[in-house]
């Protein structure tokens, strides 16, 4: 954050233009003084649907887009809820509330803008402890590039909810290829008691309360104009404890004039989730995919006699998946009250037309008898994962100045991913994630960071411990406006996360160019091949830790690590830092001692990852050091992708470690129940296999990103 700027905006905020003024020239001011206009109108233009489209223009005019000031502009989140009607309560004490969202923001890839239309209805009964809702969400999303694209996205006339696709021809009349498009319907039941006004000590309110609640999610991509790539998740969440609270605000600003204080109110809160199903079985949350590839027969309307009638084409297959989501039937196998069941053949029972058309057209495939482009439905992915989750999180705002939120935690699932002969195949997949989000100076600058440590292991069917699969560590980052010592930071966290070979190439140092960037993305993903592991464990204790001494020496994050030091650890009851290097080599070296069983290596792992500094440096960054630097190849594999407005988008990859066809599907389902993914782009071009394909669905793909759950 530019503090610089602070009393720019301090300015704009009490002292805003009128609706009809001029902007004046380019700078980050007068950028933000539009922004601060913006807001104005929302609050002044906030009204019905029969008004929604005027309220949205007046809004977006009032900003003026001029061409000086476009580019800073760029940065900004534009954002307006429009209530269709809110807070209708029946003689039953049942909440009905519905509202429109229209959001324009940096995609992130390349120099593109992305605007979303949400539509939202919300039912919501609450007696004494008890309360239960339901909300059903439809959302566009398009995409926007070139030159004037935060413009074009900004005034791009509204997607109403009625031009929702409700079956194969809606969605070759009103999906534009490039477009997407997400259902959502779910449902809470949740059991709690608030406690507010607590008087005693900074706290504001607690609340404790156990949660059930289920989900069905569709996402509509439109690959082409005969194409489609659909995935189809449901969750279902049988039980979840969740503790929160709010602290009160320190009255600093108490005697401040009104306008001032509101600005500058501030607010902190914590939450923590733990999964829980019943004693001795936190396994409560059942996550369910599938993902398809729709090639339809003819660009032109079918009409629905035809469809009843011929049930062999791509259109058939999904009219009946977009039938059964329409009437219900899929969110219905979801729901928290309903039975448990088998819901894997329950949902197969849905999409009974894709499934049948899928196997019969990869067997033609598989026997050179057609050509993929040819398939009329391609199945990805079909699995189910049952997950244990535990998070904690803390957030604080000061108004729209400044506002972020900080969550860590960890998800363990077992894995069922079903191939093309419906046998499944089992996994433990064990993740620890690390997210960090901060937004300041009224969403001009915008900055997320998440951080991931995935051990996918071979399980069976009594969710016994295999052989290590994959070993993945995976870096994020978004930032609108990164500077130029931030990016130089970047380039230092990717040289420690490369082995020396790798840190060093020319292809490395083309794709992080010096220099200020705006709306840029940043992902590194570091992947161990299953000899890496047997290659460390080559090397002996002593020198492991003398290794790691050095490593946290002299380190440029030492300060912020909570290390021991050498001058006071023992006057302070702590150890020194090479003991402590010693109690790491030792956690370490048990993960890589070669005659351990399956289950004691994946102890290790746990042990290990019980210290923070395990997944956030050490296995990110020292592990690849550990490695035979002059040929670190076999056992190792990473890829890299840079994105700015300047840049564009850059990648590069090396090693010949890559990761198995399954983990990409999986850490797509894992992202879904934390939302911690940065890039859910429905581009993938690999099968369950592994196999890569050269499908209609490669390429730019939609990012289904932020559109979990409500954003009012």
């Amino acid at each position: 954050m530019k503090t610089k700027l602070l009393p720019f905006l301090l300015t704009a905020a009490i002292a805003t233009p009128s609706f009809a003024q001029t902007l004046p020239a380019s700078s980050e001011a007068d950028a933000s003084a539009a922004m601060e206009q913006f807001e104005v109108e929302v609050q002044n233009n906030n009204g019905d649907l029969k008004t929604l489209g005027t309220s949205v223009q007046k809004a977006i005019q009032s900003v003026g887009f001029s061409s000086k000031i476009e580019e800073e502009l760029s940065k900004y989140r534009l954002k307006l809820t429009v209530d269709i009607f809110g807070n209708i309560t029946n003689e039953d004490g049942v909440d009905t509330a519905a509202y429109y969202q229209y959001v324009v923001e940096p995609a992130f890839r390349n120099n593109e803008q992305m605007r979303k239309d949400i539509w939202v209805l919300n039912l919501k009964g609450t007696k004494n402890v008890v309360s239960a809702g339901t909300q059903v969400k439809v959302t566009f999303v398009r995409y926007f590039s070139g030159e004037n694209a935060k413009r074009k996205a900004a005034f791009a006339p509204v997607k109403w909810f009625w031009e929702a696709p409700l079956n194969s021809n809606d969605i070759k009349t009103k999906l534009a290829v490039g477009e997407g498009y997400r259902f959502e319907a779910s449902g809470e039941f949740s059991l709690g008691k608030i406690r507010e006004e607590i008087t005693s000590g900074n706290i504001k309110s607690v609340t404790a309360a156990y949660k059930r609640a289920g989900a069905m999610i569709m996402d509509l991509y439109k690959v082409s104009e005969t194409s489609v790539r659909g995935r189809f998740i449901g969750i279902k969440n049988r039980g979840e404890i969740e503790l929160s609270g709010s602290l009160k605000a320190p009255e600093v600003f108490s005697s401040a004039p009104g306008k001032i204080n509101d600005l500058l109110s501030i607010g902190v809160g914590v939450k923590f989730k733990q999964s829980f199903l019943s004693l001795g079985n936190p396994l409560s949350l059942d996550t369910l995919m599938m993902d398809y590839l729709f090639n339809f027969s003819t660009t032109g309307k079918i009409s629905k006699e035809e469809l009843a009638k011929n049930k062999t084409t791509g259109e058939a297959a999904l009219e009946e998946i977009l039938r059964n989501m329409k009437h219900g039937k899929l969110a219905s196998i979801f729901l928290f009250f309903t039975e448990d069941g088998d819901l894997m053949s329950a949902l197969r029972e849905k999409t009974k037309i894709a499934e049948e058309i899928a196997k019969e057209d990869l067997e033609k495939f598989n026997s050179g008898k057609t050509k993929f482009a040819d398939l009329r439905v391609y199945n990805y992915f079909k699995g189910r994962m049952i997950s244990r989750v535990r998070t904690g999180e803390i957030n604080a705002k000061l108004s729209g100045l400044v506002g972020g939120s900080s969550q860590s935690g960890s998800i363990s699932s077992h894995v069922a991913a079903y191939d093309h002969n419906e046998t499944p195949h089992y996994f433990w997949l064990d993740n620890s994630f690390t997210l960090h989000k901060g937004r300041a100076l009224f969403g001009r600058n915008k900055y997320n960071y998440s951080h991931d440590l995935d051990v996918l292991i071979k399980s069976d069917a009594n969710r016994g411990v295999g052989a290590l699969q994959d070993v993945v560590v995976r870096t994020q980052i978004e930032d609108t406006a990164l500077s130029k010592e931030d990016m130089e930071s970047y380039r230092t966290i990717l040289k420690n996360s490369l082995p020396y070979k790798h840190g060093n190439s020319p292809e490395v140092n083309d794709v992080l160019v010096e220099g200020r960037k705006t709306n840029a993305y940043f992902s590194i993903r570091q992947s161990f091949g299953e000899g890496a592991f047997k290659v460390m464990g080559k090397m002996d204790r002593p020198r492991l830790a003398m290794k790691i001494y050095d490593y946290l020496k002299d380190h440029p994050h030492r300060a912020y690590m909570n290390l021991p030091t050498e001058g006071h650890g023992e006057a302070a009851g702590q150890i020194g830092l090479g003991t402590y290097a010693e109690q790491k080599a030792h956690d370490i070296a048990n993960i890589f001692e070669p005659s351990a069983t399956n289950e004691e290596t994946m102890q290790a792992f746990q042990i290990a990852k019980r210290d923070a500094l395990f997944e956030r440096y050490l296995v990110s960054e020292l592990f690849s050091k550990l490695l035979p630097q002059e040929n670190p190849d076999p056992y190792f594999g990473y890829d890299l992708k840079f994105s700015s407005a300047q840049t564009g988008t850059r990648v590069a990859k090396g090693g010949n470690a890559r990761v198995s066809g399954i983990y990409d599907a999986v850490a797509f389902m894992r992202s879904i129940i934390t939302d911690q993914s940065m890039d859910m782009q429905m581009t993938s071009s690999q099968d369950y296999s592994g196999n890569t394909i050269l499908s209609p669905a490669s390429g730019h793909g939609v990012n289904m990103k932020n559109l979990i759950g409500s954003e009012k």
